[in-house]
């Protein structure tokens, strides 16, 4: 009886998982047609509508997790509604999940320059030498820890068995990769600054009030990513610290979190 009420449960789990991936695809298909319908629009409303329409449709299905190219899509629909500082955010977003996708970071880079911000220089080389950490996600990360682990404990059995000196060589070197990939997970998760962007042009303050003196006249564009330093106590003023090395704050509703 207690296995039949088991494969029940599984069977019921494995339908609701099936009806709910077809729900989600249908739904971004949905979106996806009304983002095809704005680039074909004849008229300014027409397109404005049915971007508004695939950003409503697309916005529903964020808090699914891992989707990197749901990000891109809601970051080109800002684009294309001329929210760039929007758009940013979601590129960005989508990079920390795919952080090799080259198309993603062209328009990244098309949004930066419509808002008149710095875009970052690749070099492919000297990143995959000394910044490979950039090129991969978290999650890719911790599985690349786990394989690389794996194998220096393989190696190490190995060598332990058979003691020859390319076994010590190559676990000793394994045992070097893994302890890289681990440090660089253990920073990005607990060290690393958090970052946000800057949705809403807003001036920095020397304190948590629109009555503090200004850090700077100039306020900052939509789009910029500044690191976040600590949130005050009621969460409404964020402390950042700026790409002009300048440290200050602004209301925690003109930025979001990446």
């Amino acid at each position: 009886m207690r296995n039949w009420i088991s494969a029940l449960l599984y069977l019921c789990i494995a339908v609701c998982s099936t009806v709910h991936a077809d729900a989600l695809q249908d739904h971004l298909q949905r979106a996806d047609e009304s983002y095809r319908d704005g680039e074909t629009a004849d008229t300014i409303a027409a397109r404005e509508q049915a971007f508004n329409r695939a950003l409503t449709l697309y916005s529903r299905l964020e808090d699914e997790p891992g989707n990197g190219k749901l990000f891109y899509n809601i970051g080109n629909t800002y684009y294309q509604l001329g929210e760039y500082g929007w758009a940013i955010l979601y590129y960005l977003k989508g990079l920390q999940l795919l952080p090799r996708d080259d198309l993603l970071r062209f328009h990244l880079s098309l949004a930066q320059a419509e808002q008149g911000l710095p875009v970052e220089a690749i070099n492919p080389v000297t990143d995959k030498l000394l910044f490979w950490h950039r090129l991969l996600a978290q999650h890719e990360k911790i599985y690349l820890a786990l394989s690389l682990l794996a194998l220096a404990v393989l190696l190490t059995s190995l060598w332990i068995w058979i003691p020859i000196d390319s076994l010590k060589v190559a676990s000793t070197l394994v045992s070097i990769a893994t302890g890289a990939v681990v440090l660089s997970v253990v920073y990005s998760q607990y060290f690393a600054p958090v970052q946000a962007v800057v949705v809403q042009s807003f001036g920095l303050y020397h304190g948590p009030s629109e009555e503090a003196a200004l850090v700077e006249d100039v306020p900052f564009i939509p789009g910029t990513a500044v690191n976040v330093i600590e949130a005050t106590e009621d969460g409404s003023w964020l402390k950042i610290y700026s790409p002009q090395g300048k440290t200050g704050y602004l209301p925690a509703d003109v930025t979001r979190i990446i």
